[in-house]
């Protein structure tokens, strides 16, 4: 669930937002403070705060990317900060609406 949203951008082409994510567990109160960066070139990007990748600085790191990669969508992830490469990369095209099959009863 999302608490609040705060529109951060534009800036050279990029739309920033912060958000803040309340667990859904329902039981806990815990909460995690939550970027959100649309950048033209290189998709959308998501840092929770206080994560981040290898190569970048503690308020720079992004570790989830959306991307349209030669016209498929694919989220990529940095799941390790020792790593130096994304440890998952996840295709949507099996998500499409148009692969649904039409359940048979």
């Amino acid at each position: 669930m999302i608490e609040a949203v705060n529109a951060i951008g534009p800036t050279n082409g990029k739309r920033e937002l912060e958000v803040v994510l309340e667990d859904t567990d329902g039981a806990s109160e815990s909460t995690v403070r939550t970027r959100i960066l649309h950048s033209p070139h290189e998709g959308i990007l998501i840092r929770p705060e206080g994560y981040g990748d290898k190569f970048s600085s503690d308020i720079d790191g992004w570790p989830v990317m959306i991307e349209l990669y030669e016209g498929e969508i694919r989220v990529l992830i940095w799941g390790d900060i020792r790593q130096d490469d994304t440890t998952e990369i996840i295709s949507l095209e099996d998500a499409r609406i148009d692969q649904r099959e039409d359940d048979e009863s």
